[in-house]
């Protein structure tokens, strides 16, 4: 990925359209693997270009928020792909443990979904898409306290 990004800049040097390169991105790493997830639905795009170039950095935990178009083609596997998700963050960060805090829409707005088991984490639950993440954000912050 880091080589990769320096291609870009140079190629930004050079006045090239880097947006021509979004499709040339590493698919590594992989944000998660799990016998139960089949490995072509779990996201690698966002990831690598969001998450990956921090993963040299330690967190001191991470929040999930997701919005309609994060819930994936199935809603019945959202909360599998979200434990595959939040148990992978560890070894990621390269970490003991990672706090995982998330929000969790009801069966109210999305048909089929349920809530994910992830042991430790946190969540609070919504029943319509926000319109402003500030709410939401006050409220997870009182479950970080």
């Amino acid at each position: 990925m880091k080589a990769f990004v320096q291609d870009l800049i140079k190629a930004g040097q050079r006045g090239a359209d880097s947006s021509t390169f979004a499709l040339q991105a590493p698919a590594f790493p992989e944000p998660g693997q799990s016998e139960t997830v089949a490995n072509d639905t779990i996201p690698t795009y966002a990831y690598n270009w969001n998450i990956s170039p921090l993963t040299p950095m330690g967190v001191a935990g991470v929040i999930w928020i997701p919005s309609a178009s994060n819930i994936g083609e199935n809603p019945a596997d959202y909360a599998a792909e979200l434990e595959v998700y939040a148990k992978s963050l560890p070894q990621i960060y390269g970490q003991k443990e990672i706090q995982f805090l998330y929000a969790q829409p009801t069966a109210a707005i999305v048909e089929g979904i349920s809530a994910p088991k992830i042991p430790g984490a946190q969540s609070i639950t919504f029943d319509q898409w926000p319109k402003s993440l500030k709410e939401m954000a006050v409220k997870m912050a009182n479950l970080a306290q």
